[in-house]
């Protein structure tokens, strides 16, 4: 982990961004997609994709849930049971809501990368 105390700076590269391909299978999602979109918009890698739909054109190297988090209906409904016992009863109703996180390319801030088509490069 770098940025905190002794680890302020990074520690160099073990290799240029420009020798490194994702190999990606169109199925990337939640933290997938925020380390991908590091690699991508940060260091400049090139994406390729593999699999899928027989067709010509432009494949999404990342393709699947493309926010930042997936949240799984069980979990939801665990933490949701969880949160309405322990809370008193005229605050339960407070306690509905939803979306996890939205993720943004740093190219368009008002578009979440959900919605946002991004072939691979390579």
């Amino acid at each position: 982990m770098t940025g905190n105390g002794n680890r302020a700076d990074a520690p160099p590269a073990v290799c240029d961004p420009g020798n490194v391909v994702l190999l990606a299978d169109g199925t990337c999602g939640s933290t997938c997609t925020l380390f991908c979109y590091l690699l991508l918009f940060q260091l400049g890698i090139k994406a390729t994709v593999i699999g899928g739909r027989p067709t010509t054109g432009p494949m999404q190297a990342i393709a699947g849930v493309e926010g930042a988090q997936i949240f799984y209906m069980p979990e939801i409904s665990s933490l949701a049971s969880a949160a309405l016992i322990l809370a008193a009863k005229d605050q339960q109703a407070e306690l509905q809501a939803g979306n996890g996180k939205n993720a943004f390319s740093p190219s368009d801030s008002k578009m979440t990368l959900q919605f946002m088509m991004e072939p691979a490069n390579c």
